[in-house]
């Protein structure tokens, strides 16, 4: 069992993000901002996004599964948008909107399918059509989801799970790294060469939950593969890169490094090959997380309860300099001249929150 002891301020980062999340939410909208940004003198919400709702809502659901107190009425805002689910026009949302109503309102599901017109789902986005890794990722974890819900689920679900599958499966390079798009006919075909961090931890979190779902060995494997791949990559001071090159597995770019990807996205994805596989990235998930706690380039706390926020990450306002630079050593810490190019971005999204709370608050103690 995960403890404290293992993630580093575990209780306050998930007060941190329960207050903050309440602090960003519109009750008149029933929508959370697009961002909480701070400038010399202030601090406030900026817009209000459907995407970082639904990443908001799946965080707060979880939380609440495990008696966690919210501070508004979660089940009302998450039926809102179960309600209103017919206008979704995007791949990743409509994975999303899958993976919240099956873990929050499995029995809304069997009125969902046609309304959603999820048969036509692969067929009906452009983003699916290209490769494109983060929404195949979503809209596979969606499926899984019906799957291991107690919702009734459609007679082609398995077709539909399996196709997305192989379509995700392509994406993978075979040296540890999921590229971020198979092919675009628009898009410079550079970018079939690299692939996110982000898109990493995704793939592997649906690959291992289509594994549970449909009994796949082979993408468990995957999984594995790629995680194990990434800790071996992990920066000295417990950082998670940006960016990897699919045919090498190298690290391509550095900068930027998100607190997302530090607290959330690893924990939510190495924490669940933890309980799935049994396989134990116990230090390289508090390394990551301490890295928040000042023990980063800029001695920077990335934490504030006082505000609660959790600031974005670290940037490189030279970031074009990490690109394809041949480094012999993957993890460093930059010396005084290359901190100088390096600076944070004081802001915070909703999304960054929930997945620190789907991730994480399961593991609080009573």
């Amino acid at each position: 069992m995960v403890t404290k002891e293992v993630i580093s301020g575990l209780d306050m980062l998930v007060d941190v993000a329960i207050q903050g999340l309440a602090s960003m939410f519109d009750q008149k909208s029933q929508m959370f901002c697009a961002r909480k940004v701070s400038n010399s003198t202030d601090i406030k919400n900026e817009g209000l996004s459907y995407w970082e709702t639904l990443n908001a809502l799946l965080g707060l659901n979880e939380a609440h599964q495990y008696d966690i107190k919210i501070p508004f009425d979660i089940e009302s805002a998450t039926r809102y948008h179960i309600d209103r689910a017919a206008n979704i026009d995007d791949a990743k949302h409509l994975g999303a909107f899958l993976w919240l109503a099956a873990r929050s309102a499995p029995e809304t599901l069997s009125d969902l399918y046609e309304k959603i017109v999820l048969s036509d789902a692969l067929d009906r986005f452009n983003e699916n059509r290209e490769g494109r890794t983060i929404d195949l990722c979503f809209l596979l974890i969606g499926l899984c989801e019906i799957r291991l819900s107690d919702g009734e689920e459609p007679v082609y679900l398995d077709e539909l799970a399996y196709m997305t599958r192989q379509l995700l499966f392509v994406c993978y390079g075979g040296f540890g790294v999921f590229r971020a798009v198979h092919h675009m006919k628009q898009a410079p075909k550079k970018r079939a060469k690299y692939g996110h961090f982000t898109d990493q931890m995704f793939a592997i979190y649906a690959f291992m939950r289509y594994a549970q779902a449909f009994g796949d060995k082979q993408c468990l494997k995957i999984a594995i593969e790629c995680a194990t791949h990434l800790v071996k990559n992990q920066g000295e001071l417990g950082q998670w890169w940006d960016l990897y090159h699919v045919e090498t597995g190298k690290v391509a770019r550095k900068y930027p490094v998100y607190t997302m990807h530090q607290d959330a996205l690893a924990p939510m994805a190495l924490l669940g090959l933890r309980e799935r596989a049994g396989q134990d990235f116990d230090e390289a998930i508090n390394a990551g997380v301490l890295w928040m706690h000042r023990n980063n380039e800029l001695d920077i706390q990335m934490i504030s309860p006082t505000l609660s926020v959790i600031w974005e990450g670290v940037h490189d306002l030279k970031k074009k300099l990490y690109m394809e630079e041949p480094f012999t050593s993957l993890a460093y810490r930059p010396g005084k001249e290359k901190a100088k190019t390096l600076t944070v971005a004081f802001e915070c999204r909703p999304s960054h929150l929930g997945w620190l709370l789907f991730a994480l608050a399961g593991y609080v103690e009573e």
